[in-house]
């Protein structure tokens, strides 16, 4: 991340995540914690912009408010997007997978 955001400040957040995807170092895609306690990935966050940066200015708890970021590496389980279902551990297990061939 080469510009600098607040992390305490919610609309940072929300422009962290659509513009950056990825931590680094780690490469861990960066997630939205939204609201009403569901997951949206990047891809997402970043269709969904507009709705979600204005709800997240105005406090609207409509579910668009982001009040946190995670990365996959946080989640447990079968975790995923509750917008468009991607699971969030897939890729993970995909990239075990080729270490081991």
């Amino acid at each position: 991340m080469n510009r600098k955001y607040n992390l305490k400040n919610p609309v940072d957040m929300v422009r962290i995540i659509a513009r950056e995807q990825f931590t680094f170092p780690g490469c861990y895609e960066l997630i939205a914690l939204m609201d009403d306690s569901v997951l949206l990935c990047s891809q997402c966050v970043r269709n969904n912009y507009k709705d979600i940066i204005y709800s997240t200015k105005h406090g609207n708890k409509d579910g668009w408010e982001v009040i946190g970021i995670l990365n996959d590496s946080d989640l447990d389980g079968d975790a995923c997007c509750d917008h468009c279902e991607k699971n969030f551990s897939e890729e993970e297990e995909n990239e075990d997978e080729e270490k081991r061939l």
